[in-house]
């Protein structure tokens, strides 16, 4: 794991990374050996390990013992792995450990991401070129034999697995929401305020993903089921959500993914699951939904950090 010459970093460009993982060894060594190898590295890597029972425990013990800018907190829990709030609950732990205190920039990233070498190399460049851009992440890739394929990820909002954050930003949007769609709601509070969040499709962006996103733990169905509960939960309109689905359904699983996307908004509402209880959030998030489905009708291109 040794790495290449880091680059001269960016004034004020000094970040945290925050990782929650849980039985992530199968993963865990490329995942780590691609944020040594970054050419601008993180001033401190605080890595939660949320109760692992595999390898993951001793892996990250080794990590930190040849990286001293790499800090473990093991914290111990019961139940089974879940995504959403627990995510946030980890992300808040890891950040509230960090011993870094004066950094201009935060990123979290997952423990079954793998990033190119110069990932925050060009995402710090980025920041530097505009002071209103508040979050960015690349887009997500996975191998399928000997070539990658795009996800066809949303540009309009950053990758939850691979997210960075201009601190101001973070502070001013009051951190991450506590529900399924966490990292999508937090994009649109940033648009809200006036800041730019987005991705960028760029083969120095590239972020590898060793499980396809939305296939959870289980399985793919149950992951776009979960996609549908979060757009529930954000407040989006049910006309999105069937335009999401319909989206969903000409890819992998053919037709069946899609249909699990409208099962779980549906569900949720049936079952009044909570929602994000901010009005005037709901509001610009529907005037967004129906400027980006007007947009695409009328063939124009969307914006892609644009506020």
């Amino acid at each position: 794991m040794n790495a290449p010459k880091a680059a001269a970093p960016i004034p004020e460009a000094r970040f945290v990374l925050v990782s929650g993982v849980r039985d992530e060894a199968a993963f865990l060594p490329r995942v780590i050996e691609s944020v040594i190898r970054q050419t601008i590295r993180p001033v401190e890597w605080v890595i939660v390990d949320d109760a692992s029972s595999d390898a993951t425990s001793a892996i990250l013990a080794e990590a930190a013992k040849e990286n001293p800018w790499i800090r473990v907190l093991r914290i111990e829990r019961t139940g089974e792995r879940r995504f959403g709030a627990p995510n946030v609950a980890l992300f808040e732990q890891g950040l509230a450990h960090a011993e870094t205190r004066d950094f201009g920039f935060l990123g979290n990233i997952d423990g079954d991401v793998v990033l190119p070498p110069r990932y925050y190399e060009h995402i710090l460049a980025r920041f530097a070129q505009d002071p209103r851009l508040g979050t960015l992440s690349g887009r997500t890739h996975y191998r399928l034999g000997d070539r990658f394929v795009s996800e066809r990820f949303s540009g309009d909002v950053s990758f939850g697995g691979a997210k960075f954050y201009r601190r101001a930003c973070f502070e001013a949007i009051g951190g991450f929401e506590h529900g399924p769609g966490w990292d999508a709601a937090d994009c649109h509070r940033c648009r809200m305020l006036g800041w730019k969040a987005g991705s960028l499709d760029d083969a120095d962006l590239r972020v590898e993903v060793l499980r396809r996103t939305g296939a959870s733990h289980k399985s793919l169905f149950h992951g776009r089921m979960f996609w549908g509960r979060s757009q529930w939960f954000m407040g989006s309109s049910l006309a999105w959500v069937l335009c999401g689905s319909l989206y969903r359904m000409f890819e992998r699983p053919w037709i069946l993914g899609g249909l699990s996307v409208l099962l779980g908004y549906v569900g949720a509402a049936v079952r009044r699951e909570p929602r994000i209880a901010d009005p005037a959030f709901r509001r610009h998030l529907r005037r967004w939904q129906r400027r980006r489905l007007f947009g695409r009708l009328l063939g124009r291109p969307p914006e892609i950090i644009a506020p």
